[in-house]
């Protein structure tokens, strides 16, 4: 308020500043003239109200734009390094330790075995010997038909399965405690006996020397068990604490979300993997922990539909489409905006052109008054007239002076509305332009004001875009209650995926030449391009993902929240509609009832105008003639500008029903594709 109050003192005080003026300084530059149709397309060019009614335009158009977005195809590449590290399991700790604790047995128990069989073969004891502590014997029976006392026994260390590394060894070495030769003779004896009556021959000595010989084999076969137990619990080195896991992953996507709530994608994935124990080589032989690289590749296509909310293609268009009502508003609302400023050209033309012309009426009258002034001067010093006549006469010549200055006063105000309405600089207008044109003479026909409330409701922009604002509104609350059911998703994910492992990274590769389970390609890092070149020719398998998933949130306040709040906006968009409506109908209404007493109020004074300048020209003779008083004469003259001042103003008052009339009815500027193309300025003032 306080700023408008400056602004108004602020335009006075340019106004007394220019009344002030010598009529020289005003007339030293030219002043613009604008007839109703130049100021009015001078209008739609300068000012910033509409500047920013485009800006909200554009603006709208980059929200619709950004919502249309959401449906663009986007190529996603993402690449993903990680480390981690934790401490191993109680399990894992136990099986580690257990290992070591077993070859260390081993090589404690054969270093022992070696001595055992060293004494005796120095004794030349030829018996089975007893498993070695920490040893339990398993005998496997043969079940032969003459039991000869052969049967050979395995030594297995105790509390370990004959699955285990060290059972496998003992397996393997039970000849080590079973030579040929260690027999129990006198059971063979006896057995030879009964079944062929016969004894034994020299034979038995070739058996024991054979027996001998497998004795010192064994002996060499202990100490290199023992040895190579010993090399293995050192490469194995100290029990690990932790585990890590180096991850390397590449992925390529295609997104392409659908208006009716879908998605479809396509993906590709690269990933190596190598997973270890800490500060230990990823030979196993060495302490690793016995896990190849692995390296993944795979093409998958993936899905997902909802199956709840409607199937989502209510909250999925919901976005774009109330961004292209409310673009559809934004544009509805910038030509309502040149509707307005249109009328407000035409108001302040209109009355610049009524204060100019209320001006010219004025300084006529004052004219006129100077004239008597001058010819009862003349009168006075002639003896004829009295000297008060003089008074008076200079009484009514003041007074229509002093209306002259306050006309003035108006049409400097005029002209400088003019201008900010317009949106001229002061550099070119200085205090503003000069209206060019006249009243027209001949009044445009009455309206049928019913059908112009019918054309209103059809034409007018605002109410056109408070009708988009209300399906924006109504878009948005659709989908609020959409989003307030169950969801439920269904995502489906086929595709072809291959594995491959690299082979081991051997400390000492020389020992496994010749091996043939050891693959023949080389090792190769987790990062490392050659492994996922190898993933990618490798052989691919299919895999298939189904996956539902449901929500259920107890309460569900956020979407009932987001429901009753855009049902509230929806409720608060139909009223603003309907209100606006009813106060278009009444405008009309109203606008056209005062159009019709304008245009009877200016036929009147039009005739009663005539009738005045009768009875002024009947005046000025009987003046002249010396008939009539000087009194009679100035009154005469004061009713012919009062006539003529009301007649203008009645003219104002009916060019401005007329715009106004126009501007309700919405025709008062015609649009295509969001630009002004014409302007029903019938009736209003013309070019002269």
């Amino acid at each position: 308020m306080r700023a408008s109050f400056a602004r108004a003192r602020a335009v006075w005080a340019v106004l007394l500043t220019a009344a002030a003026m010598p009529a020289a300084a005003q007339e030293a530059s030219p002043t613009l003239q604008l007839d109703l149709d130049q100021a009015v397309r001078l209008t739609l060019e300068r000012p910033p109200e509409l500047r920013r009614a485009r800006a909200a335009v554009a603006l709208s158009e980059g929200r619709l734009r950004e919502a249309s977005g959401t449906f663009d195809t986007v190529l996603r590449l993402k690449a993903t390094g990680g480390y981690v590290e934790t401490e191993l399991d109680p399990d894992t700790l136990e099986r580690e330790q257990a290992s070591r604790e077993g070859l260390f047995s081993v090589a404690e128990t054969f270093r022992k075995l070696r001595e055992d069989i060293a004494d005796r073969i120095v004794n030349r004891q030829l018996q089975v010997p007893i498993c070695p502590p920490g040893f339990t014997s398993l005998r496997l029976a043969d079940q032969p038909q003459t039991d000869l006392g052969l049967n050979r026994p395995i030594c297995v260390p105790i509390g370990l399965g004959s699955d285990t590394p060290e059972g496998l060894v003992s397996r393997a070495l039970q000849s080590l405690f079973a030579p040929p030769a260690a027999v129990d003779l006198t059971a063979v004896t006896a057995q030879l006996e009964a079944a062929l009556g016969l004894f034994p021959d020299r034979r038995i000595e070739e058996l024991e020397q054979l027996g001998l010989e497998q004795l010192e084999r064994a002996q060499r076969l202990s100490n290199r068990v023992a040895d190579t137990s010993e090399l293995s619990l050192e490469r194995l080195g100290r029990v690990p604490e932790t585990e890590f896991r180096n991850t390397l992953a590449l992925e390529f996507r295609f997104d392409k979300p659908l208006r009716f709530g879908s998605l479809f994608a396509l993906e590709a994935r690269l990933s190596g993997q190598e997973h270890n124990y800490r500060d230990k080589a990823l030979d196993p032989s060495f302490g690793g922990l016995g896990e190849q690289n692995e390296f993944r590749a795979g093409l998958f296509l993936t899905f997902n539909q909802p199956l709840g909310k409607g199937r989502g293609g209510v909250s999925a268009r919901a976005a774009e489409r109330a961004a292209a009502a409310r673009l559809e508003a934004t544009r509805r609302r910038h030509e309502q905006s040149n509707s307005e400023r249109v009328r407000d050209t035409v108001i302040a033309h209109v009355n610049l052109l009524a204060a100019q012309e209320s001006l010219a009426l004025i300084e006529q009258s004052v004219a006129s008054n100077r004239s008597l002034f001058q010819a009862t001067d003349a009168l006075v010093k002639a003896g004829e007239k009295a000297r008060a006549e003089l008074a008076r006469s200079q009484a009514g010549l003041a007074d229509a002076e002093t209306a002259a200055a306050a006309a003035r006063l108006s049409v400097l105000a005029a002209r400088s509305e003019l201008a900010r309405v317009v949106g001229l600089d002061a550099a070119r207008a200085g205090v503003g332009p000069l209206a060019r044109g006249s009243f027209p003479a001949n009044l445009v026909a009455l309206p049928d004001v019913q059908a112009l409330q019918q054309q209103a409701l059809l034409l007018r922009l605002d109410l056109r875009a408070a009708e988009q604002d209300e399906q924006a509104s109504s878009i948005i609350f659709d989908a609020s209650r959409a989003d307030l059911k169950r969801k439920l998703d269904l995502s489906l994910n086929v595709g072809m995926a291959s594995d491959y492992r690299s082979p081991f990274f051997r400390v000492l590769r020389d020992e496994f030449i010749g091996d043939p389970e050891e693959p023949p390609r080389s090792p190769v890092d987790y990062y490392s391009p050659h492994g996922f070149r190898r993933a990618l020719t490798d052989k691919y398998l299919p895999e298939i993902h189904v996956q539902l998933t449901f929500e259920l949130p107890f309460g569900n306040n956020a979407a009932r929240g987001r429901l009753e709040r855009d049902q509230q906006t929806l409720r608060q968009s139909k009223i603003r509609t309907m209100d606006l409506g009813r106060l278009i109908r009444e405008n009309v209404a109203g606008l056209g009832a005062a159009l019709r007493a304008a245009r009877a109020e200016v036929e009147q004074l039009r005739t009663a105008v005539s009738q005045h300048e009768e009875n002024w020209k009947a005046t000025q003779e009987l003046q002249n003639a010396g008939d009539l008083s000087l009194v009679d004469t100035l009154l005469t003259e004061q009713d012919l500008t009062n006539a003529r001042l009301q007649l203008v103003e009645a003219l104002r008052n009916y060019e401005l029903s007329l715009a106004l009339l126009r501007f309700e009815a919405g025709t008062l500027v015609r649009f295509q594709e969001g630009e002004p193309v014409g302007f029903d300025l019938a009736g209003l003032p013309s070019p002269s």
